[in-house]
């Protein structure tokens, strides 16, 4: 597969895994919440906007990365990076509906919680 390969597989795992780390934790932050809500705007855009186009939970920074996978002639066996990632850390499968439903939990939590912030932000 060589270097080429192993440069932009790691460039696309690092800005996955750094756009959730920052999902996760960016709400918390005053400095950080508007970019976060803009962030979550955008994300929520590409998993239902253009689900018509590419089906839902659509991620660009996914498509892109299963594209230069193929095209080195890696089949993930999954189409979802969360799952794609869990599945690598354990020693066993884990449901693929299991993993879209906690995502999805998660993720109006903490869009509840951030925009719950810019309120009280905005209020005092």
């Amino acid at each position: 597969m060589g270097f080429i390969y192993f440069i932009s597989n790691l460039f696309f795992h690092a800005i996955h895994l750094s756009f959730i780390a920052f999902y996760l934790v960016g709400w918390l932050f005053s400095e950080t919440l508007w970019l976060h809500l803009t962030a979550t705007g955008v994300m929520l855009g590409c998993w239902y906007g253009l689900a018509s186009i590419f089906g839902p939970g659509f991620c660009p920074l996914t498509h892109f990365h299963w594209k230069l996978k193929e095209r080195f002639d890696v089949k993930p066996a999954t189409g979802i990076y969360i799952k794609y990632m869990l599945d690598k850390l354990s020693p066993e499968a884990i449901d693929e509906a299991r993993v879209d439903r906690i995502t999805l939990q998660v993720t109006f939590g903490i869009l509840v919680g951030a925009l719950l912030h810019a309120i009280v932000k905005v209020v005092s």
